[in-house]
């Protein structure tokens, strides 16, 4: 993996991040050296759906090698998805002769890029993947790192699920990995039965680490600020994924307090929602400093009382990037899921 972006991938990710936020976290210089290299940006992407053969621009091409997200078994579609007022990056991966599509969304700060290890063993399984990125991340519209209420990422998730089913072969499965699940998991209380066939969440989001701390924290500070800087923790055993992720060019640098209110405002509405008698499969490490997920787990218990959920021992946040030996728990596990009706 390298760590280093090369110019083609900044001047993508600049042609579709909006103008104003910094790319990294209000560096000012570091944003006016990057837009310097890239003075010329680039036309935007086209739709996504209806699929379609074209070549890569360039900048596409280093952007998909950055990140590995070029996988022989499968053709890559890459574009755009329309979600009310947000344009959704998006990415199509179809093998020869796919059996289903599973839809995968990222966690907070993330993009699909991040989770390229387990697009690429959902594609060696034989299922076409749809992953797109969330508002405000990776290279989708929106102001960076925040939203104003977590219903904006859930009706992303719905158009985009609905657009996979007009134009992608079924059954139709999600794998959600943090704020991605939490997304879900909204989408699946909402929708009832039908929202996908199958449903894995890795490590969800109700509440962070340190919630009720976290919670002063943020009343103390908004009068005087809009964010506070991000700490990267040591979410993953693998420490070559972490270096690569304290280097990605599209991770914003800040905790911007309005993402923190707005997460406020959905964790008190989701755990005040009925229970459901939806099933799907929940993975979590007993090593995660990144959310409260002895909470969290109670609380999804008790809103989907006929959830299995699987505990591992000594993983951390990032499931889907473990050290080796974790992630392949955390993959068999998800095939185990996805295969369990077709035989």
């Amino acid at each position: 993996m390298p760590h280093v972006p090369s110019r083609p991938l900044l001047a993508l990710a600049l042609a579709f991040l909006p103008a104003s936020p910094a790319l990294a976290g209000g560096e000012d210089e570091l944003e006016a050296a990057i837009r310097g290299l890239t003075a010329a940006a680039e036309a935007p992407l086209r739709p996504l759906f209806p699929l379609a053969r074209e070549e890569p621009s360039p900048a596409a091409v280093a952007y998909f090698r950055h990140y590995g997200l070029s996988f022989p078994a499968a053709t890559h579609h890459f574009g755009v998805v329309e979600a009310g007022e947000h344009r959704l990056a998006a990415h199509v991966f179809v093998p020869a002769r796919p059996r289903g599509t599973v839809v995968v969304l990222h966690g907070y700060y993330d993009h699909a890029g991040i989770l390229s290890r387990l697009i690429g063993f959902l594609v060696g399984t034989g299922f076409a993947v749809a992953a797109f990125d969330l508002p405000g991340h990776g290279l989708s519209t929106g102001e960076r790192a925040t939203i104003g209420d977590f219903a904006q990422y859930v009706d992303a998730l719905a158009v985009f699920a609905a657009a996979c089913r007009r134009h992608l072969p079924g059954p139709y499965h999600f794998v959600g990995h943090s704020t991605g699940a939490a997304v879900a998991l909204d989408h699946v209380l909402s929708a009832g039965e039908g929202a996908f066939d199958e449903v894995v969440l890795l490590a969800p989001l109700v509440r962070s680490y340190g919630w009720k701390l976290s919670r002063v924290g943020g009343a103390i500070a908004r009068p005087f600020t809009d964010e506070v800087p991000r700490v990267f923790r040591k979410n993953s055993g693998d420490e070559e994924f972490l270096d690569f992720v304290a280097a990605d060019p599209l991770q914003y640098r800040g905790v911007p307090l309005s993402w923190a209110a707005a997460l406020e405002r959905w964790n008190e509405r989701i755990e005040s929602l009925p229970p459901s008698d939806e099933e799907l499969l929940v993975i979590q490490g007993t090593d995660d400093t990144t959310i409260d997920w002895e909470h969290n787990l109670d609380v999804i218990r008790r809103l989907l009382p006929r959830a299995r959920i699987e505990v591992l021992d000594g993983a951390r946040h990032h499931l889907a990037n473990e050290s080796a030996a974790i992630r392949e728990w955390v993959f068999a596990l998800i095939r185990e899921r996805l295969e369990r009706d077709q035989g």
